[in-house]
């Protein structure tokens, strides 16, 4: 809008043209308004740079800014949540159904064709039902009947009745409340996390006994059966050994007897003389991390497999392997993670301890009938998340207990 140049005094009122002489209509300004210019006295003096410099337009948008910019729709077709960018401006401030229709409009038309149909219908329909009934006229005014307007005595019956009303009756009885207890508490996520482990060590326990149930139920049923029993085991562990000492006889002669004379000529050096070869299916494409010999039974030793490369890392497998069958480790145990490191215990040369590359360390019993190991550390055993890369059993037995030490270390991720 352009500013108006300040004027110091506003007439009151123009005068009108006056006609000319000889012109009776005026002239040519006859029929032209009176233009008056009124300008307030606080005007705003603007340069004419001012005047000329455009003014940016400011454009009005129908947005509602209390509308929902965030609304999360479930689509089924995808099956997950999605966000629905289409936001509805509209308000409705008032809104009200109304039965006034326009006259000249075509629904009140045909509004009106439809109300004198019905009436032609009812009209139609009395006419039909009325029975055209000759009577004398009675003589006398006070007999004169009352004016009644019959219908057709062929469909119509009026019938009336009168029954007693039935009497009502209330019945409440009151009964003691049942009583309440109040219960209070705050759950933390250590609650929760004590109450589901407490869950599972109960389902464990449950399973574990049904076990027992289940294996002693076998035990009697295999009792008779001299095919099952412990005494065949062994027997069928000594023929294999047998077997196996048959079939590779030069190796375990080579491996009690054999020397190299020439290594007496050479400084320090000497030559290695390949026996067997340990492998097994489980611990396939893995790679030997720790080897341990055991100090009591000089033909055993115990592998951990798992894997050196720490960003993909699978289960790790340990197996103990005699010389006396080489062909399968005599005992296999599997781990959830790569294996570390293991040891042997010095005096119980059936116990060995296991460190795994997630922090856990686990100790199995090579006795029992069980692969579960008989101790295994936990969060609750204030377990750790870095790699154990060494464990030893501790050779002093002064407490009565037996007891381990391993070491961890933090590596820097790469």
């Amino acid at each position: 809008m352009a500013p108006k140049a300040k004027a110091k005094e506003a007439p009151a009122a123009a005068e009108p043209k006056q006609p000319e002489a000889g012109d009776e209509m005026g002239g040519d300004d006859y029929d032209m308004p009176v233009i008056i210019k009124i300008t307030p006295d606080d005007q705003l003096e603007l340069e004419q740079e001012e005047l000329d410099k455009e003014v940016p337009p400011r454009i009005l948008y129908p947005n509602n800014p209390q509308a929902a910019h965030n609304i999360t729709k479930f689509s089924f077709k995808e099956k997950a949540w999605k966000r629905d960018d289409q936001v509805d401006h509209t308000i409705f401030h008032f809104s009200l159904d109304g039965a006034i229709l326009l006259k000249d409009s075509p629904e009140a038309v045909e509004q009106e064709e439809i109300l004198k149909r019905k009436k032609e219908e009812t009209t139609k329909r009395e006419k039909a039902q009325e029975v055209d009934i000759d009577i004398e006229p009675p003589q006398q005014d006070d007999e004169m009947p009352a004016p009644n307007t019959l219908r057709n005595q062929f469909n119509f019956s009026e019938r009336a009745c009168q029954t007693f009303n039935s009497v009502t009756r209330e019945r409440g009885v009151s009964t003691e409340p049942p009583p309440t207890t109040e219960f209070c508490d705050t759950v933390t996520q250590w609650c929760i996390f004590d109450t589901y482990m407490a869950d599972i060590d109960a389902a464990k326990q449950g399973s574990e006994v049904k076990k027992r149930e289940l294996g002693e139920d076998k035990k009697k049923k295999n009792d008779s059966d001299p095919l099952y029993s412990d005494s065949m085991k062994l027997s069928i562990k000594i023929m294999e050994r047998m077997v196996n000492l048959n079939a590779e006889n030069e190796i375990y002669t080579d491996f009690k007897y054999w020397e190299d004379r020439s290594d007496d000529y050479r400084d320090g050096d000497g030559t290695l003389l390949p026996l067997w070869r340990f492998a097994s299916e489980k611990a396939k494409r893995k790679q030997v991390t720790c080897i341990r010999w055991n100090p009591k039974y000089k033909d055993l030793f115990a592998v951990g497999f798992g894997s050196y490369d720490f960003m993909r890392q699978s289960g790790g497998v340990i197996c103990c392997y005699s010389l006396k069958n080489t062909r399968h480790p005599e005992y296999l145990y599997t781990a959830d993670c790569g294996v570390c490191c293991l040891d042997w215990h010095p005096t119980q040369a059936a116990v060995l301890a296991v460190g795994l590359y997630d922090g856990t360390v686990v100790v199995h019993d090579v006795r029992a009938k069980t692969k579960k190991p008989i101790y295994s550390s936990t969060v609750r055993t204030n377990k750790h998340s870095d790699p154990v890369w060494e464990v030893r059993w501790n050779a002093d037995d002064s407490l009565g207990t037996l007891n381990f030490f391993f070491d961890f270390l933090r590596r820097p991720c790469e």
